[in-house]
Order: C-alpha cells, then structure tokens, then sequence
C-alpha cells in the first residue's frame, strides 16, 4: 500500500512539474522573434511573470555556481512578488549578474526565454558592457507618450540595447527587451 502511495504522489509530482514547465514551451512554439515579442507584449504582468519564473527554474537545474544559484532564487522571490515599483532591487540583483556573468551566457540567460545549458561552463569570454548595464539601470524609469499610438509598432528585440536604433518613429511599449523583457521597446531593429 505504501509502494502504490509514494508511486502515486510521484506520478502527481512529476506532471505537475511537466505542466509547470510546459508553460514557456507552448509559448514560444511555431513563433519567430518578432512575434515573441508582440505576443510577450499582450500578456498580463502575471502571465510575463510566470514565464520568467520558469525560466529560473530552468536556470536553477543547471548546475550554475552558488553565486549564480543565488543570485537567481533572489531574481526569482523578487519576480514572485511582482513589486514593479521596487525596481532597484531587481536592478541590484541584475547588476551583481552582470559582473560574473560573461555577456553572452547573461544574455541568453536574462534576455530569452529559450531555454540556457550551462554544461559545466559559461561559452561567453567578454564582461557584460556599459550600455546592458545602462538598460538595466533604467528599468522602471521608462514612460510611453500618448503621442505614441499613431506610429507604427516598434519592432525590436529583446536585446534591444545591442540591436536596435533608437528612434521615435514608432510606437514603443513600457516592456518587451532587455533584462527579463522589462525595457521599454523603443526602436527598430
């Protein structure tokens, strides 16, 4: 009878678990970066949320360093807690990853959704630059002019600070790039 319980609970367990995981996957199915972004752009703060969330699970079963383990159950509690308007200690928690993070691993870390293998070591060499950092120092200082609605859609991508042309010819939106997709989108790419 014990055998048939614990078999149970773990069956229950591990479709909870694929369900959980499962959420990021139907997402991003059948869909090129553009329409990520436009369909990321429509969710709630609480369906943003719960993408990112697992997405730091993810993160979390990959055998980072402590510091990085860390670091990103910190990201995740304060993601959990959907407190926009204390930015600064998202932004605190993104910036102590940039400095031990090499650029390329924080950015398909922090800037995708797809999934991230850490297979024992970081593949980037070069040290997060100024101008992610001056993205993330900005989270949550960002506005939309009503002016905006009568241009077209911005189309950049996530990494928009790398990528895009900041222009004002389009209609940028509060979130969608950068770090955990909370830059404004405000150019095109």
């Amino acid at each position: 009878m014990k055998k048939l319980l614990f078999g149970l609970i773990a069956t229950v367990m591990l479709s909870l678990v694929g369900n959980a995981q499962g959420l990021r996957a139907a997402f991003l199915k059948n869909k090129n970066q553009s329409q990520i972004v436009a369909d990321f752009n429509k969710l709630n703060s609480e369906e943003k949320n719960a993408l990112w969330v697992e997405k730091m699970d993810q993160l979390l079963s990959q055998g980072l360093p402590n510091e990085h383990v860390v670091l990103i159950k910190n990201l995740k509690s304060q993601i959990i807690k959907n407190k926009r308007e204390k930015a600064f200690e998202l932004i605190e928690t993104a910036i102590d990853l940039t400095k031990i993070t090499p650029e390329d691993d924080f950015i398909k870390m922090f800037e995708s959704l797809y999934d991230y293998n850490y297979n024992g070591g970081f593949t980037g060499k070069t040290e997060v630059t100024s101008s992610i950092i001056e993205t993330i120092n900005q989270l949550g200082t960002v506005t939309v002019s009503e002016y905006d609605s009568i241009l077209p859609t911005c189309n950049c991508n996530w990494t928009c600070g790398l990528y895009a042309s900041h222009t004002s010819s389009c209609n940028a939106t509060l979130d969608g790039c950068g770090f955990l997709g909370f830059s404004a989108c405000d150019g095109w790419v």
